[in-house]
């Protein structure tokens, strides 16, 4: 590394971890989310220096710098297609997309290559206090390209940067174990019976719920992962 001066940030499972110095805030140490070195963390991920290297392509910027929607409708056709009700019940039209809600614009993602759109994260503040996701999609042939924690960095940044926010939330079915690996490995946890009951009622839905799973009129069961900011 070009800077070789750094300081430590503490993981319970891992011991301490070289860490640039340039970040003077321990919150915006996640511009460089990488390996995740252990999953009890006292100051969220965790890199290794090897994820200081510079992304082989593609730049994410915010929702608002997104001239047209319809990229955003192409490729949740494209992921629905190959992935089914694990990514999501069903496609989002554009209108979904253009939906106002607060924050939106600051606290959703895409990730641009070349003129195409490879991945986007679409979050909002719904509910006061709380950024949660609504809708994440990676282009298949950008999986390995750690697009999704790119864009994650992005979005935690611009909801550390909104003092009033206390905590992220994300919402999938119990069968998309991929999602919640990989939400697992952002520092997520699931709400636990009360959280989720909780979760519901800030968002005046009824549906009835089975311990930690959410069931709606469908039969269709999701769950709810949460972290702190």
């Amino acid at each position: 590394m070009a800077n070789s001066c750094c300081w430590l940030v503490e993981c319970q499972r891992s011991g301490r971890v070289l860490m640039p110095d340039v970040l003077n805030d321990p919150r915006q140490h996640l511009e460089y989310v990488g390996k995740i070195l252990g999953n009890d963390m006292r100051s969220g991920a965790v890199i290794s220096e090897s994820d200081l290297r510079e992304p082989e392509a593609g730049v994410v910027s915010a929702l608002a710098e997104l001239q047209s929607l319809e990229p955003l409708v192409a490729l949740d056709e494209c992921v629905f297609r190959e992935l089914g009700t694990d990514y999501a019940a069903k496609p989002w039209e554009l209108a979904n997309f253009a939906c106002w809600l607060p924050n939106k614009q600051t606290l959703s993602q895409v990730v641009m290559h070349e003129g195409r759109l490879v991945g986007f994260w679409v979050s909002s503040e719904r509910v006061f206090g709380e950024a949660h996701v609504h809708r994440v999609a990676v282009d298949r042939q950008w999986r390995k390209a750690q697009i999704a924690r790119r864009m994650f960095a992005a979005f935690w940044r611009a909801a550390a940067s909104m003092p009033h926010i206390v905590r992220m939330t994300v919402e999938m079915g119990v069968a998309n174990v991929v999602a919640q690996r990989l939400y697992r490995s952002l520092g997520c946890e699931y709400l636990d019976a009360v959280g989720t009951r909780d979760y519901l009622l800030a968002r005046a839905r009824d549906e009835r719920t089975e311990g930690v799973e959410i069931v709606d009129e469908s039969g269709a069961r999701s769950i709810v992962m949460a972290r702190q900011l």
